[in-house]
């Protein structure tokens, strides 16, 4: 009996096991799959092998984070022309020889 519903079990050897068979009436298959679900009896879903992301994703992946690199390093270049400017201006005008 399972949740009141009539059953019989059955046992059925195969070479990879013992495979057991819940046998219910017609009319009462749905509420018998829904009890042995709530019971946690039900088939584990199959296990899926995960998608391998294709080569050109990848390429793609690795040719954005190059471009962001390069953003970043041209910006610090950029910082570092902005803050030495001034300093190189200011030396080649001290050492510039006076017109007198």
């Amino acid at each position: 009996m399972l949740a009141g519903i009539a059953s019989e079990l059955e046992a059925e050897r195969r070479p990879s096991g013992v495979y057991y068979k819940l046998c219910v009436a017609d009319a009462d298959a749905v509420p018998a799959h829904l009890a042995l679900s709530l019971g946690r009896c039900a088939r584990p879903p199959r296990l899926r092998e995960p998608a391998t992301p294709a080569i050109i994703d990848g390429l793609g992946d690795v040719a954005g984070m190059l471009r962001d690199e390069a953003g970043i390093a041209a910006a610090r270049l950029l910082d570092a022309v902005r803050a030495a400017g001034p300093l190189l201006l200011a030396t080649l005008l001290d050492s510039r020889p006076d017109p007198d």
